[in-house]
């Protein structure tokens, strides 16, 4: 499986032959407009500015929605596709974190969660290899609740998102500030993409940087 950050929440998951794309966000944002081909893009909610933008993608592709498949999710070919209910705000905007397990790996998507979800919850992700976790803060997650999540999900590797950067039409905080809370020993810098194997995860929660691959500068 390769993983490409692309910007803000937005991810290129390629695995079992098939291209798939992560809350893709308008280019009004301020990062370059996610123009990749894909086949599946999935949405964890109806947000077309930030999180369900579909005017740039390319290639005949289908949307699979969290919200639709919170009871049956959904496979298509050799990957299969969850969500879970979650909020923006306590007990209000509807969003899902969504999960695509494919070659052995279970990959979830923290949404636009900004409410910690309970054990129950938590419980019905599954478990979680490598954990694509919203890192700026307010309005999303604060970083305290989720180093919780972390720690309760337990994923092999936390690969943040949904940070500061230059240009971003957007307060939030950078993602030096979650990397100040992680043992440094287990934090791994490196470009845009990641290739992952299931026979050689880490044993112990690794932070992987990724840089945006549509930063404009």
């Amino acid at each position: 499986m390769r993983i490409t950050f692309l910007g803000h929440a937005a991810f290129l998951l390629e695995t079992a032959g098939k291209r798939t794309v992560t809350d893709p966000y308008s280019s009004e944002i301020g990062y370059r407009p996610v123009d990749e081909r894909a086949d599946i893009v999935t949405l964890s909610h109806h947000n077309p500015r930030w999180h369900s933008c579909l005017d740039d993608i390319e290639g005949e592709f289908e949307a699979i929605h969290g919200l639709e498949i919170l009871e049956s999710g959904a496979t298509r070919g050799e990957i299969s596709f969850g969500s879970v209910l979650v909020y923006e705000r306590e007990n209000e905007g509807e969003n899902a974190m969504m999960w695509l397990e494919s070659e052995g790996i279970r990959v979830l998507h923290t949404g636009d969660c900004g409410v910690l979800p309970d054990d129950a919850t938590l419980r019905k992700c599954g478990r979680v290899d490598v954990l694509l976790a919203l890192a700026g803060g307010a309005p999303t997650l604060a970083l305290d609740d989720l180093m919780i999540l972390v720690e309760k999900l337990a994923p092999k590797i936390v690969i943040p998102m949904h940070f500061g950067v230059p240009e971003l039409q957007m307060t939030a905080l950078g993602v030096e500030e979650l990397e100040k809370r992680w043992d440094a020993s287990h934090i791994v810098r490196g470009g845009s993409t990641l290739e992952l194997f299931a026979h050689s995860l880490p044993q112990q929660s690794e932070l992987r940087v990724l840089r945006p691959a549509r930063l404009k500068n």
